[in-house]
């Protein structure tokens, strides 16, 4: 079952600040707390923490924690975790996890380079693998240049490759809290899927997958500026 954002951290363009639009406040994408909504058969069943900061080097730290307890066929599930990302630009380099999937215990650490990743699950031998351009959290899209292009991606939570497409849908209009929010529309195809929306400033504002067979949707739900670095 994989819930994290996927989340996804990914993906980023041009736009005005979600946050004046949504709190009338000024917050910087670098420097920033998304908290979303995991919403199943239209309840909301758990929630979504992502914090970046930008770290002297110039790199991109993401921080991701989601905690959702759903009940599936009149059984409970409780899925937790926890994943810090390492970015620079638009390219990921690190990727670090712990993940509680209803009593399952996974750990992930993996390191990117342009030509492959190494990647350890569970403390076992590491492996080498294709060079993950971004997680199954979907927070932080790669280079633009990779749209309509096939590419690998990681499960954060799981460690495992996924071969995806990357395709731009278009320009469409996502509701918050009653307010309209200018976004662009991803679409990610091949061995996963996903539905994403980011607005111009590069934020994800909504996010479709399927998980263990009902559609699962991540909705932005606040930003607050000025985090602690991770």
């Amino acid at each position: 079952m994989n819930f994290s954002v996927r989340t996804f951290s990914w993906l980023l363009l041009p736009f005005a600040l979600l946050a004046s639009t949504l709190h009338g406040q000024t917050s910087s994408a670098a420097d920033e707390t998304l908290e979303y909504d995991v919403i199943v058969k239209q309840k909301t069943m758990g929630k979504v923490s992502i914090r970046t900061h930008e770290t002297p080097d110039g790199a991109t730290v993401s921080t991701t924690d989601t905690h959702v307890e759903a009940e599936f066929l009149l059984m409970k599930h409780r899925y937790d975790y926890h994943g810090q990302e390492t970015w620079r630009g638009n390219r990921l380099v690190r990727l670090d996890s712990r993940t509680n999937d209803n009593g399952t215990q996974l750990a992930v650490s993996a390191s990117v380079n342009p030509d492959r990743s190494v990647v350890s699950i569970n403390g076992k031998q590491p492996q080498a693998g294709p060079a993950f351009v971004m997680t199954s959290n979907y927070w932080h899209l790669p280079d633009s240049m990779l749209a309509n292009h096939k590419f690998s991606i990681i499960d954060s939570d799981t460690g495992t490759t996924f071969n995806v497409q990357l395709t731009a849908v278009g320009p469409e209009t996502v509701i918050l809290e009653n307010r309209k929010i200018a976004c662009q529309h991803y679409r990610i195809s091949g061995e996963t899927s996903a539905e994403l929306w980011f607005d111009r400033q590069g934020r994800l504002i909504r996010q479709q997958t399927v998980e263990q067979g009902y559609q699962t949707e991540l909705r932005l739900a606040r930003v607050t500026a000025g985090t602690t670095a991770p």
